[in-house]
């Protein structure tokens, strides 16, 4: 398990009590265990209250409260949560996930990789626990010709806004594309990002057995604690 021996608070904001803030051996901590878990921006800091060091803690704070949006106060307090977090073993990452694929899924490149192509370690690794559970399923309903679970935009680079979308600032967020009508199945890369413009697209949603099985296996994984449709995607956020 990690430890970070902080001596007082790091970050936004100003002591309490008589426990320093921003002490340069603890911003180091900080500094460096947040470019362990991947949120490397963070790698220039000298200071505790520098802005890419702050925007580090806020992004992931975020991910540690669930939420789709950046909502982090980006102060680290002696022992409290943000602490906590950082030191636990399943603390969340910050990974790419553009042009990735695993069991089960692929993440397209059709897309803007600064405007999509990160997320959360939370997210990349239930997406790979759902992708085999969904192949498996796959095989049980003898869906030959079952496509991989088409992912797409995500996060930007280093989290907040991301363009066309209201959330998608944390990496919990991903869209996710609707399989085409057979017997065209199996093109499942052959869309684009106008792709709900095809008439082989399959609009009614939630009507094709592969379609049926990612939305349900994934909320049944814990992979979607929330889905909407919009057109030909549909948000999934963990």
């Amino acid at each position: 398990m990690p430890i970070l021996a902080l001596t007082g608070s790091v970050g936004t904001g100003k002591a309490k009590g008589s426990a320093p803030h921003n002490a340069p051996a603890d911003v180091i901590l900080v500094r460096d265990r947040l470019i362990n878990l991947g949120f490397t921006w963070a790698g220039g800091a000298a200071k505790g209250d520098e802005k890419e060091f702050i925007r580090a803690i806020k992004l992931f704070q975020s991910i540690c409260a669930g939420s789709g949006q950046l909502i982090g106060d980006g102060r680290i307090d002696l022992k409290k949560n943000t602490h906590e977090w950082l030191e636990s073993e399943n603390a969340p990452r910050w990974v790419k996930i553009f042009n990735q694929d695993g069991p089960g899924w692929k993440c397209t490149s059709d897309f803007k990789e600064s405007n999509g192509g990160y997320c959360s370690s939370w997210l990349y690794n239930r997406l790979w626990w759902a992708g085999i559970i969904y192949r498996g399923l796959c095989f049980f309903y003898q869906i030959a010709d079952a496509p991989p679970m088409w992912v797409r935009e995500c996060s930007p680079t280093k989290g907040g806004d991301a363009v066309g979308h209201a959330s998608h600032e944390t990496g919990i967020d991903m869209d996710m594309r609707l399989p085409l009508l057979p017997p065209d199945t199996d093109k499942w890369d052959d869309l684009g990002s106008n792709g709900y413009k095809n008439k082989r697209f399959h609009k009614k949603r939630g009507d094709h057995a592969t379609y049926r099985h990612q939305i349900s296996h994934g909320y049944a994984i814990g992979l979607v604690q929330r889905s909407r449709f919009n057109q030909a995607w549909t948000l999934f956020q963990i």
